[in-house]
C-alpha cells in the first residue's frame, strides 16, 4: 500500500487481521499503542468496528488530518503506523507548554449508503524535547540556582537523567538530576548553583541532557548552547 506523506506526518497503513469479524452494530474504537510521543517517536493507532473496506479519515486535535488514503479491511479494522514529526508538535503545543493531551478521531465513509458513518475518539499526550528554566540561556549566572523542567524522554520513566557541561566538545563535568517521571519522561528539579564551581569559565558552553552518566552525545538526548557570564 502506498505511503502518503504530508507536511506533518508520514504514515504507512497496513491491514490488521482479527479472529472475529466486526459486527455491524459494534461501536468503532481507536487505540494508540503508547501514552506519550515526542518528535522521532513512532506510534501505532489501531481501529476496529468500522465499516468494512471503507475509507477512514484520521485527525488530531479535531482539525488536522493525519494522512489520506486509509481504508479499513474486510473486517472493519485498520492499523496505522505514524512517525511523529517536529512541525506537528510545534503546531499542537503552545510556546509555554512542554507537553499536552490532544484528541484523536477516526471517521469512516461506508460504501453502502444504508450504513451510517461511524466515528471513534481517543487521546494521547504529545511532548516536545526541551527544558524550561529560570535563567536566560544567553546569560547563565553559574552561582545562582537553576530551576528546570525537562521533558521529551518518552518511555523512560524511572531512569536517571544527567546534565553534562561541555566546553570545546569535551565534557567538563556531569550532574545527576534525578529520575524521570510519567509517560512523557518529565523531571522538575533545582540545582543550588547552575554550574559546579570547579569548572566555571565565562563563554560558550553546551548543556547536554542524556540518560548516560558518561556520554554527553548519547541518544536519546539533546543539548543547548548557552553563554555563561562571570
Amino acid at each position: 500500500m502506498p505511503v502518503t506523506r504530508t507536511s506533518v506526518l508520514t504514515a504507512t497503513v497496513v491491514a490488521a487481521a482479527l479472529a472475529v469479524p466486526a459486527s455491524a452494530s459494534a461501536a468503532p474504537t481507536i487505540t494508540p499503542d503508547r501514552q506519550c510521543y515526542s518528535p522521532g517517536d513512532d506510534f501505532t493507532l489501531s481501529g476496529s468496528g468500522f465499516a468494512a473496506s471503507a475509507p477512514v479519515k484520521l485527525s488530531i486535535d479535531g482539525r488536522r488530518p493525519l494522512h489520506a488514503d486509509l481504508t479499513s479491511d474486510a473486517l472493519g479494522t485498520f492499523t496505522s503506523r505514524i512517525a511523529v514529526e517536529q512541525p506537528l508538535v510545534d503546531a499542537l503545543l503552545r510556546d509555554d507548554e512542554g507537553y499536552a493531551r490532544v484528541a484523536l478521531s477516526a471517521t469512516d465513509a461506508p460504501t453502502d449508503p444504508a450504513v451510517a458513518p461511524g466515528t471513534a475518539t481517543s487521546s494521547t499526550l504529545i511532548s516536545r524535547w526541551g527544558t524550561f528554566w529560570n535563567q536566560d540561556g544567553d546569560a547563565i549566572r553559574p552561582s545562582r540556582p537553576l530551576e528546570m523542567q525537562v521533558f521529551g524522554f518518552t518511555g523512560s520513566a524511572g531512569r536517571s537523567l544527567y546534565l553534562h557541561y561541555v566546553r570545546a566538545g569535551r565534557r567538563a563535568a556531569t550532574v545527576k538530576l534525578g529520575r524521570l517521571q510519567g509517560p512523557c519522561g518529565v523531571l522538575h528539579t533545582t540545582l543550588r548553583q547552575a554550574m559546579p564551581r570547579r569548572i566555571v569559565k565565562p563563554g560558550k558552553w553546551r548543556f547536554a541532557f542524556t540518560l548516560k552518566a558518561t556520554d554527553h552525545r548519547a541518544a536519546p538526548g539533546y543539548s543547548y548552547t548557552v553563554t555563561v557570564k562571570p
